[in-house]
């Protein structure tokens, strides 16, 4: 009878369980037989050149094995691939024909394997029923054009356009930079531009007979009126300095730590172990400007500033959530090149995907999330700055807890008796990874079973339908736009369920010390 793990199978069948015939003979097998199966990632995370290189390695079968992102159902033709494996199943039936579709090209056969998640509710579904997918209607895209996030970007794309603004390829060329430190605050010319009265007079023109084309749409939306056009475009510039805040926290904080291996460099009694972290931070805080490795992220497609404004939601951008989290990944020193990388994450996946202590694999390394990247509003003179909420037992509804207001007691929707607050919620932000050669059983069982997410949501509204007289028929309750919130609480598998969260010092490093929780949030419209 084979061994049993107790950890993943607390309840073995009382039969007994046979021993999987094909682990048993790959496990025996000569490990000569491996060498040649190579595998490298495929994703947008990888440069341009890179991906090419691996592209044209993959068609000359010089590289057997690619792991790939969506980048690789977007148009990118690999001749003779016979065989297509999916990690999970994809949102829809046109993301399924998109991706098994690069396989069985020219008539040839194929075989597409799916591999169905036992905790995910969409993949069991279409496990149960796999024909709506394999075989699913490709439905057409659809876009609600009474969408205010949506329309305010075009309006900002199309004022860009009659300003005429050199964006040039870096924030530099539109921040002050001057001097020790620099104010960071947009450069005269830039604030002259958006401001200018011609051009905001052109766009106006044009912005209004582009809407009205969807006036019908404009005219059901609850948040659209006659002057909101002049009203948003008095706005454009503080919308800008908002589309520039991730940049200025990267900066900050590369600012500050290059402060603290100044002050260790400059200890004349430091030990050895602090000269070893002094040269550590050295080789990160190199380069002055923070955000120069994330940049070069962008200088692949050539998209440097519109990429950094389509993520901040002041352009037109296809990702959705935005404003996406970003995870540093230190240089590893591969051949003549050690340059730092930044991961990027949709802010929902990455709550649990960069989540304290957790493991990233990339390019063949293992890396885990040691420290939070904090901007310099989320650290007070007490420390982080943390929130409070209260969540409906019955509903799930979560009412925010604000300072010098009196807590609610019951639910603004059901009525009942709220829970106790839960404390010590902090915002995510970017992170810090570090390099782990080894890691232990215990570490991979925990990343295997993920997060406890919690998931719930405010900002609904209520409605009075009344009759001809008057007469009040029903109230309604409806939520045209919703804030989700995700709550990362901690590992499913820690010693003590009560206590809730992870712990982190004020510095951001994932410690021993009081426990937080972190929050994410998106508004759905």
């Amino acid at each position: 009878m084979p061994l049993r793990d107790v950890t993943r199978m607390p309840r073995g069948p009382q039969e007994g369980s046979q021993t999987n015939r094909y682990f048993v003979d790959f496990y025996r097998q000569p490990v000569k037989r491996l060498r040649r199966l190579r595998a490298k990632e495929h994703t947008a995370q990888v440069p341009s050149e890179l991906r090419i290189e691996r592209e044209e390695k993959f068609r000359k079968a010089e590289l057997p094995l690619l792991y790939c992102s969506p980048t690789m159902e977007l148009g990118v033709d690999i001749a003779q691939l016979n065989a297509v494996g999916l990690r999970n199943v994809p949102p829809t039936p046109a993301n399924y024909a998109q991706r098994s579709g690069r396989a069985g090209r020219s008539g040839q056969p194929a075989l597409v394997m799916t591999y169905c998640t036992a905790g995910s509710p969409h993949d069991q579904y279409f496990f149960k029923r796999p024909d709506l997918m394999v075989a699913g209607a490709v439905s057409s895209p659809r876009l609600d054009l009474s969408n205010e996030d949506l329309i305010r970007a075009h309006v900002h794309a199309v004022l860009l356009a009659e300003t005429k603004l050199d964006l040039g390829r870096s924030l530099k060329e539109l921040l002050e930079m001057e001097g020790e430190q620099p104010t960071l605050a947009l450069q005269p010319r830039v604030k002259d531009a958006l401001t200018d009265a011609t051009a905001l007079q052109r766009t106006q023109q044009r912005v209004r007979a582009i809407l009205a084309g969807m006036k019908d749409e404009l005219d059901r939306a609850d948040w659209y009126h006659e002057e909101w056009l002049a009203h948003m475009l008095d706005q454009v510039v503080e919308q800008f300095e908002r589309a520039c805040t991730r940049w200025r926290d990267l900066y900050l904080a590369a600012v500050k730590q290059r402060e603290i291996q100044n002050k260790i460099i400059g200890d004349a009694s430091r030990s050895h172990a602090g000269q070893a972290a002094g040269d550590a931070l050295a080789q990160r805080c190199g380069e002055p400007d923070g955000a120069a490795h994330c940049h070069r992220q962008c200088d692949a497609v050539g998209l440097l500033q519109l990429s950094l404004l389509r993520q901040r939601g002041f352009l037109p951008g296809y990702s959705f959530p935005r404003l996406p989290v970003s995870a540093y990944i230190p240089g590893r020193k591969v051949g003549l090149s050690n340059k730092d990388e930044y991961l990027n994450r949709p802010r929902f996946l990455a709550i649990s995907e960069f989540g304290p202590r957790s493991i990233i694999y990339h390019e063949g390394s293992r890396y885990i999330v040691n420290r939070v990247i904090l901007p310099v509003d989320a650290v007070s003179n007490t420390g982080l700055v943390t929130s409070s909420a209260k969540l409906c037992p019955r509903c799930g509804h979560l009412h925010p807890v604000v300072s010098g207001q009196t807590d609610a007691v019951c639910c603004e929707q059901c009525d009942a008796l709220l829970d106790t607050p839960i404390h010590n919620l902090m915002r995510m932000h970017n992170v810090s990874t570090r390099r782990r050669d080894r890691i232990n059983s215990d570490e991979e069982e925990r990343t295997r079973m993920g997060y406890e997410i919690s998931n719930t949501r405010t900002t609904t509204r209520e409605a009075t339908v009344t009759a001809s007289d008057g007469t009040p028929l029903l109230r309604l309750t409806y939520g045209q736009a919703a804030t989700i919130w995700r709550m990362n609480l901690g590992w499913k598998w820690r010693k003590n369920p009560a206590i809730k969260g992870s712990c982190s010092t004020p510095s951001g490093a994932f410690g021993r010390r009081t426990s937080k929780t972190w929050t994410t949030t998106a508004t759905i419209r």
